[in-house]
């Protein structure tokens, strides 16, 4: 029977060990505030033409993939398209190896243009993936915003009408269509009333006008005195789309609209740009009985301006390597970050047996621990390690060290602190190859309360054949003995008689028994769990009757 309990508890140490990982969280190293981040190129194939336009940002989390588009410089989105795949060819591409947006799994008409735009990929890999990312975007250079107005810089061409009685609008200062350019400045001219295909002018503004939101077009009309008392004089609005073949309509405006003369229209739904503006008069007579107004000559037009005007279009790309194709596109290769804290939450408790044959309290000094292991799909590149001293109540003196020997090479960087973290007693930095061996405190009955914090980065992504906390061995000064996480002692207790580690390792914030009183003593299912296999959570039960230490300096 006892050689029976001995096998059990040599499996439940190697067990121990293994299972570390059970207690472990997943974070990942692309994060919302510190995503990867590559540019937006647009009008790319020549450095010289090429064109930084915004930034495409990736990220992730358990769950999901996260891929940003940003524009900066007044740049706007216009459409994305977005490809994730776990190889090349899982992006639509031709057979000579092209991309074909338009085939992407994820994709967005931005009406009006957006500044920024953040597609949500559910998870559908393995941790460990490396993805192949296509970030596509229209993009366009936006003059103006919903707030401003970009006034009309042009007259393409236009036909004055008449006077409400049939005679020529002879007033210089309602004859001159340039009066209708820029900001409204009180000058204007007069369309005048339509007799024979006559009573309008066409205005352009230097670049193509975009169809935003809302009201896209504002007319600013004069009408001296009381606008309200005065008869209504009224126009219609039409817009060339670009590349179009005939005027289309977009509404009318009149005098009595607003009491500062302005009025609005929107580009109908279905035309992007536009590249002219045109005013027809469409003011009724009836409203100008000759005798009493024999001036009267239609809708006196200060100035006309639009929200958005197009400097630039363009076709973008988040940068990274190119497609086996003949053009420019460019494909992203994201590795699936992430990071493995352990313990999940709290930190762990590491304590020690300093000798063989002694009281089992693990108290002669115990320590925390928290690591966090940064991987890639290639493996570990950096490890964060922080320890705190917590207790020591033996009467010997020891050191403890961090070690494995695993094969690989690396750089480490190691500060020990105050319990306040404003006095650094102790650095140290040092390359390993194959064996590392870091001292986390030097003198265990100087040191509780202190922190030690270690950096390890490799010189290449590792495979680590040890899990956390890895062997955090402790010397003995007085005997000139080391014990390491590994080593074991016979001990029998009321379950049963079981192999004992010297390193006891909790991965939960926890308090150790009181001086001189034995584990199982204090938590009741200890023994039970090393000498049964079960309860696994042993440490979550304090069943007495003899107590803990009072309190120990956790962070």
């Amino acid at each position: 029977m006892e050689m029976k309990a001995k096998f059990v508890t040599a499996i439940i140490v190697a067990i121990l060990l293994a299972s570390m990982v059970s207690f472990i969280s997943l974070a990942y190293a692309s994060t919302a505030t510190n995503p990867f981040v590559t540019d937006l190129i647009a009008g790319g194939g020549n450095p010289a033409s090429a064109i930084d336009v915004g930034d495409v940002s990736i990220w992730n989390d358990e769950d999901y993939l996260y891929v940003k588009y940003e524009t900066t410089d007044d740049w706007y989105l216009t459409e994305t398209h977005l490809a994730v795949a776990t190889s090349l060819s899982g992006i639509p591409q031709t057979k000579t190896g092209n991309p074909i947006p338009g085939k992407f799994a994820y994709s967005t008409c931005h009406s009006p243009p957006v500044t920024e735009y953040v597609y949500q990929i559910p998870q559908t890999w393995n941790d460990g993936a490396t993805l192949y990312i296509a970030a596509h975007a229209k993009v366009v250079k936006l003059i103006g915003d919903c707030s401003s107005w970009q006034w009309a810089t042009e007259v393409i061409d236009h036909k004055q009408g008449t006077l409400v009685g049939g005679g020529p609008i002879t007033d210089s200062a309602r004859t001159d269509p340039a009066k209708a350019l820029g900001a409204p400045d009180n000058t204007f001219y007069s369309l005048g009333f339509v007799s024979d295909g006559d009573g309008w002018i066409e205005l352009g503004f230097g670049y193509p006008i975009y169809n935003g939101l809302n009201s896209d077009i504002r007319t600013i009309e004069i009408t001296w005195g009381n606008r309200l008392a005065y008869p209504e004089e009224t126009a219609d609005v039409y817009v060339w789309p670009k590349g179009g073949t005939d005027w289309v309509y977009a509404g009318s405006v009149s005098n009595h609209d607003n009491s500062d003369g302005s009025s609005y229209v929107a580009i109908p739904e279905g035309i992007t740009y536009v590249e002219k503006v045109k005013l027809v008069d469409t003011t009724s007579k009836d409203n100008f009985p000759p005798t009493q107004y024999p001036t009267a000559d239609g809708f006196d037009l200060d100035a006309v301006g639009a929200h958005y005007l197009i400097m630039a279009e363009e076709t973008a790309w988040g940068y990274g390597e190119n497609f086996p194709g003949k053009n420019w596109a460019t494909y992203i290769t994201y590795g699936w970050e992430w990071s493995v804290r352990w313990p999940e939450t709290g930190t762990a408790y590491i304590g020690y047996e300093d000798w063989t044959g002694g009281d089992f309290d693990y108290n002669d000094f115990g320590m925390s621990m928290v690591v966090t292991e940064f991987h890639t799909p290639s493996g570990i590149e950096e490890i964060d390690i922080r320890c705190q001293g917590l207790v020591k109540l033996a009467g010997w003196h020891h050191k403890i060290h961090l070690y494995w020997t695993d094969g690989v090479i690396g750089h480490v960087h190691l500060e020990e602190w105050s319990k306040d973290e404003t006095v650094l007693y102790r650095t140290y930095e040092g390359d390993f190859t194959g064996l590392m061996d870091v001292l986390l405190f030097d003198d265990t009955a100087a040191d509780v309360g202190h922190i030690t914090t270690v950096h390890i980065t490799f010189e290449e992504p590792v495979t680590l054949t040890m899990n956390p906390p890895y062997d955090p061995y402790i010397y003995v000064y007085n005997t000139g003995l080391t014990y390491h996480i590994t080593d074991t002692q016979s001990k029998t207790m009321p379950a049963g008689t079981a192999d004992l580690p010297y390193i006891l390792v909790v991965p939960v914030t926890w308090l150790p028994p009181a001086e001189g009183y034995a584990i199982w003593t204090v938590y009741g299912d200890f023994d039970d769990y090393y000498v049964k296999g079960s309860p696994e959570n042993w440490y979550d039960n304090y069943t007495g009757p003899n107590p803990t230490v009072p309190s120990v300096p956790y962070p």
